[in-house]
């Protein structure tokens, strides 16, 4: 029996396998995406840290970067995705193999055979649901990634040298900095994302059938940009939150209102929205093609 042919067997006999492979396609997904994006994901975080009077243009952050970053150079762009990978194989599984179980215990509650045809209402809470759980596992990774991204740490060790770092300072509390303004947030932004995607295709296949490459980066490149932008005054201040005190944000606060407030009155509400750009320039791409490469691995396992 071909390999192809015995994989679709026991998928189709072990809805638990069924369900692992849709986690298993989604981790795929986010590694592939997120590397290819790493320098927009950079030059995000580093504007987004950066609190001078003077708001810093995107240009002149990618010239402060390249030669003044450690390492400099194209790998200064790079510093972080090593974390960036091993955070987004669970991070990317979860919200995807989250989604798909949501749908289809949502699915059960409706009466609906499958959860091709849940409602609209309950796809956008699935969304959700998948968003907040991969916020969950991996938000201790997120914060170690800005605070590398934000200090000056350089040469070998410098994970561990990190996690010593905050630990000293203020022991696991550290690690979660933020952490319900980043769980609250995620929740519209996969929402609408995954929402949206999945309504988007269902129309086109629908009208047309199953959609083609190029249709199903345009649609995640679609979702995926206005969620971001919903939810980006959110992770502004999560991100400042898990990067306080260090040498690219030195400022601390409080919590959740008091760097909010704080942002405002030094920035006007423009400052809610700062690193916007490029980060719609690493979302649009990052999420199209997360998306791509998740169809076609449910397809190569024969997901539905």
């Amino acid at each position: 029996m071909p390999p192809k042919q015995r994989l679709d067997e026991e998928l189709d006999a072990d809805p638990v396998l069924e369900n692992a492979g849709y986690f298993l396609a989604g981790g795929i997904a986010g590694v592939v995406s997120r590397t290819c994006t790493a320098p927009f994901d950079r030059l995000k975080v580093f504007l987004i840290a950066n609190n001078d009077t003077t708001p810093m243009s995107a240009r002149q952050a990618v010239q402060k970067i390249y030669y003044e970053g450690k390492p400099s150079g194209v790998r200064a762009f790079f510093k972080g995705n090593g974390l960036n990978v091993i955070k987004v194989l669970p991070d990317s599984g979860m919200k995807f193999g989250g989604f798909e179980t949501a749908k289809k215990v949502l699915a059960r509650l409706e009466g609906k055979p499958s959860s091709e045809e849940l409602s609209a209402f309950s796809t956008y809470i699935a969304g959700g649901i998948g968003g907040m759980m991969s916020q969950l596992t991996v938000y201790p990774i997120d914060t170690i990634k800005f605070r590398m991204q934000c200090e000056q740490y350089s040469g070998r060790g410098v994970v561990f040298k990190i996690i010593r770092d905050m630990y000293a300072q203020n022991g696991l509390r550290m690690f979660y900095r933020g952490l319900y303004v980043g769980v609250l947030g995620m929740f519209p932004m996969a929402a609408i994302d995954l929402g949206s995607f999945s309504m988007l295709r269902a129309m086109y296949k629908a009208e047309f059938g199953s959609p083609g490459n190029l249709s199903v980066l345009a649609m995640g490149a679609m979702s995926g940009s206005i969620g971001a932008t919903v939810v980006y005054p959110i992770n502004l201040v999560r991100t400042r939150l898990q990067t306080q005190g260090t040498a690219g944000h030195k400022a601390t606060y409080k919590g959740f209102i008091d760097c909010y407030k704080k942002t405002v009155a030094k920035e006007g509400y423009r400052g809610l929205y700062r690193g916007l750009a490029p980060n719609l320039g690493k979302v649009a791409p990052s999420v199209a093609i997360s998306y791509m490469v998740y169809e076609k691995a449910k397809k190569v396992m024969n997901l539905p």
